[in-house]
């Protein structure tokens, strides 16, 4: 009796809170709809005001559109004109620069040429003096001096600015040849050049590492000289040749000239020798 009373009692206590849970969920429910209506009608009434306020925006910057565009183009004229006049600036900067070196390069080279030919000058009196000291023989070896065409063109080549500071023209013929050259092994005629030569020494002074370096400046001379001493072995050779072809039709000359005295002297003999077999 008792059990069935709980049974009974638990089932009535379950439906009424189902009722309650029921009726929250319906409050519930119900006060999300009326606060959905709340917004929903809220944005109905704000709607045409946002839309008013984009609709004012867009008008603005309609409006204002060909000023911003002007302004836009200023600003872009502005920057290409600040662009050209650093480039023009640059641009002069580098022209000044280059011709200060051109500049630079002539000065440099017309300062050795002032200090080399004081310093020859120097030398020119002192053996002036030792020459009148010992006249008799200088005038023998100066009667017996020709002038050497080989070494008047490596002075001149010495004293050219181009031959170490521009490149060479042919430059197949000078990579070919740097093939065959070491400049370590020509130290030894470099010290000789810079201890005999005056204005070798300045001039290196002055454009070594100025404007080349140690190597490209002996480079570029050893490759001119070798130049200058292949057309002298040239020219050399085409003397001796021309010496012996001469002294070859002398040789023949001179034979053919015996011949015809041993032949005069031949015939008076012969006519005398006939001349006693008829007295005979």
């Amino acid at each position: 009796m008792s059990s069935w009373f709980s049974a009974e009692s638990w089932k009535q206590s379950a439906q009424e809170a189902l009722k309650v849970v029921q009726n929250d969920l319906s409050e519930f429910r119900k006060a999300i709809q009326e606060d959905t209506g709340e917004v929903v009608e809220v944005c109905k009434q704000r709607a045409p005001e946002v839309q008013a306020k984009w609709l004012a925006k867009a008008d603005d910057l309609k409006k204002n559109a060909p000023e911003l565009q002007k302004k836009f183009q200023t600003q872009t004229q502005e920057v290409a004109a600040d662009v050209q006049r650093n480039f023009s600036y640059v641009g002069s900067q580098v022209a000044s620069f280059s011709q200060s070196i051109v500049t630079g390069t002539g000065e440099i080279l017309n300062q050795v040429q002032e200090a080399v030919a004081m310093e020859m000058e120097t030398k020119k009196q002192k053996k002036h003096r030792e020459r009148k000291a010992r006249a008799p023989r200088a005038q023998a070896v100066a009667s017996g001096a020709k002038y050497n065409r080989y070494e008047s063109q490596v002075s001149a080549m010495q004293r050219d600015s181009g031959t170490y500071c521009d490149e060479p023209a042919d430059k197949e013929e000078f990579e070919k040849w740097l093939t065959t050259f070491t400049i370590s092994e020509h130290q030894g005629a470099i010290d000789s050049v810079l201890q005999n030569n005056a204005f070798m020494q300045e001039l290196q002074s002055r454009i070594v590492p100025l404007i080349v370096d140690q190597d490209t400046f002996w480079t570029r001379y050893f490759y001119r000289l070798s130049k200058l001493q292949h057309e002298h072995n040239q020219r050399t050779e085409l003397v001796q040749r021309a010496r012996k072809e001469e002294e070859e039709d002398l040789s023949w000359d001179v034979e053919e000239g015996e011949d015809e005295a041993d032949a005069e002297v031949d015939e008076p003999a012969e006519q005398s020798r006939r001349e006693e077999e008829g007295a005979e």
